[in-house]
C-alpha cells in the first residue's frame, strides 16, 4: 500500500511538472519580457500551487478523496489513480480542453484573479463522514442586535442573539454535509476575562483532531451608517467582516496563516454572493488566534442590524465556508 501511495503521488507530481513546464513555455513564447515576471509570480501563487500544498502530500490520496469528498475517483484496472482524473483533481482542467488547462495555472489570463468551480445556489454538497470538521463558539456570547427592537447585550451571564447566529451557521453547514461542533458556553460573564475563558474552549476544540476550522462568531460593535447593511442580490443583509489579530504586543506565530484561511473563505463567499463581506479588519491583539493556524474571527452584522438580517448573512457565509472546506 505504501508503494502504491508513493506511485500515486509520483503520478501527480509528474503531471504537475508537465503542466508547470507547459505554462513556463507559454510564458517564454507569448508574453512580453517586461510582463513575464508578473506572469511567473501569478503561476507561483495560483490555485494549482495551493491545491498541491494542501492535498498532494497525503499519505493515502485515494483514501483522502473518499473521506473528504464523499465519492470514489476513477482508477485504472490495477486501482491506480488515472492520470486524466488526477489532472482534473489537481487543476480543474480536462485533457480535451486546452483552454481550461491553461487557466488552471495561469491566473493572469483570468484578469489576475483565481477562478473557482461553480456550485449552484442551494446545491447539496457531497455528504462528509461522521467526524466533525468545524468548531464554532462565541467569545462574546452576550452580544445581541438592536435592529428589531432588541437590546445591545443580554443580561450579564446570559446568552445573547449572537449565539442564535452561530447556531444558524452550524445548522446550515450541517445541511451542506459539513459536520460541526457548536459550543454555546457564555465566556463573557466577566467581559474583561472573555478571551481567557474562551481560550479553554479553543484548547478543548483543538484536541479534536478532525477539526479543520474554528470559527469565533461575533457581532460588530461598530455601526457605521454607510455599512449598516449591504445589498446582496437585491436584499438588505447584515454586513460581514473578518478580524485578524496580528499580536503586535505579544507573540502571534499564526496570524499570516489565519489570514490566508480567511482570504480563501472570503474569495469563495464573494464568488457566489458579491458584496456580502466588507473585508478584513486588522488589530494589534491576538484574540486566541495565536493558538491555531485555522481559527477565524468573524463579525456577522453590527449592533444596528436585526437578528433576521444576521441569520440570513450567516446562511450565505455557510455556503462560502463549505466551498472552502471542499476544495
Amino acid at each position: 500500500m505504501e508503494y502504491r501511495a508513493k506511485a500515486q503521488r509520483g503520478t501527480a507530481v509528474s503531471l504537475f511538472l508537465l503542466i508547470y513546464a507547459l505554462l513556463l513555455g507559454i510564458t517564454a513564447t507569448v508574453v512580453p519580457p517586461e510582463t513575464s515576471g508578473l506572469v511567473f509570480e501569478g503561476i507561483k501563487n495560483s490555485a494549482l500551487i495551493e491545491v498541491l500544498k494542501e492535498n498532494l502530500w497525503e499519505e493515502n490520496p485515494r483514501g483522502y478523496l473518499q473521506k473528504t469528498l464523499g465519492f470514489k475517483q476513477k482508477n485504472d484496472e490495477e486501482g491506480n489513480l488515472s492520470q486524466e482524473y488526477a489532472l482534473w483533481l489537481l487543476t480543474g482542467a480536462r485533457v480535451n480542453d486546452p483552454y481550461s488547462l491553461m487557466l488552471a495555472g495561469y491566473p493572469v489570463l483570468n484578469g489576475g484573479e483565481e477562478k473557482f468551480g461553480d456550485i449552484d445556489e442551494g446545491e447539496d454538497l457531497p455528504a462528509l463522514p461522521g467526524e466533525p470538521l468545524v468548531g464554532i463558539f462565541c467569545t462574546h456570547a452576550g452580544e445581541s442586535y438592536e435592529g428589531d427592537g432588541g437590546r445591545e447585550r443580554a443580561p450579564k451571564g446570559e446568552k445573547g442573539e449572537v449565539l442564535d447566529v452561530a447556531r444558524e451557521l452550524s445548522q446550515k453547514l450541517e445541511e451542506k454535509g459539513i459536520k460541526t461542533i457548536l459550543i454555546e458556553k457564555v465566556h463573557d460573564t466577566d467581559y474583561n476575562r472573555s478571551y481567557s475563558e474562551a481560550k479553554k474552549t479553543v484548547l478543548d476544540l483543538l484536541a479534536i483532531k478532525s477539526l479543520k476550522l474554528l470559527v469565533d462568531v461575533h457581532r460588530d460593535s461598530e455601526a457605521s451608517p454607510r455599512y449598516r447593511t449591504v445589498n446582496v442580490m437585491g436584499e438588505e443583509l447584515a454586513p460581514i467582516i473578518f478580524v485578524i489579530g496580528k499580536g503586535e504586543r505579544l507573540p502571534q506565530p499564526h496570524w499570516q496563516e489565519n489570514e490566508l484561511v480567511t482570504k480563501k473563505i472570503i474569495a469563495e463567499t464573494e464568488t457566489i454572493y458579491p458584496g456580502l463581506i466588507r473585508g478584513i479588519r486588522y488589530k494589534s491583539g491576538r484574540f486566541n488566534q495565536h493558538l491555531s493556524s485555522h481559527l477565524v474571527l468573524v463579525e456577522i452584522g453590527n449592533v444596528s442590524n436585526s437578528l433576521v438580517q444576521a441569520k440570513k448573512s450567516a446562511d450565505l457565509l455557510a455556503e462560502g465556508i463549505a466551498r472552502y472546506l471542499l476544495r
